[in-house]
């Protein structure tokens, strides 16, 4: 008797198994969601920003090639490309920045007094509304096509 009273107890006992409900994951999996809806465009935005410096650094690479070919010719060159040789008037540089996220060029009518440099963004980076496009002039002024703080 007590024997048969032992195992309805033990039958009568709940079982207890280790794992989660349904509930508890779907729980996780919403918080889980609403993170990744902040954190990532966050995220995005920042890689845009950060991309940024390749097109600042391929300006003021430029700028440093005119004043060269200044110093070296007497007066800026009016092309980026082509030889750099002061009966060319080229810098003999490419027209992609580093990175490839900006295509370099100068403003149209440049001549050898003045200059003013364009870092227009492509793909991917052509996402970035603020600042599609930054320019540098030959006395230091840094600007945008945007409205965002750029430099």
């Amino acid at each position: 008797m007590a024997s048969l009273l032992s195992s309805r107890s033990r039958l009568s006992r709940r079982r207890f198994t280790s794992g989660f409900t349904l509930t508890e994951i779907m729980i996780v999996i919403v918080i889980v969601g609403i993170l990744a809806a902040i954190a990532y465009p966050s995220y995005q935005d920042q890689v845009i920003r950060s991309r940024r410096a390749d097109g600042q650094a391929a300006l003021m690479s430029l700028a440093q090639a005119q004043e060269r070919y200044m110093a070296r010719c007497g007066g800026y060159a009016t092309s980026i490309a082509g030889d750099s040789d002061c009966d060319e008037e080229g810098l003999g540089r490419a027209t992609e920045s580093p990175e490839g996220y900006y295509t370099l060029s100068l403003e149209d009518g440049a001549t050898t007094t003045r200059f003013t440099l364009i870092a227009t963004a492509v793909a991917p980076q052509s996402a970035d509304a603020d600042c599609p496009a930054l320019t540098l002039t030959n006395t230091g002024v840094r600007d945008t096509t945007g409205d965002g703080d750029c430099w």
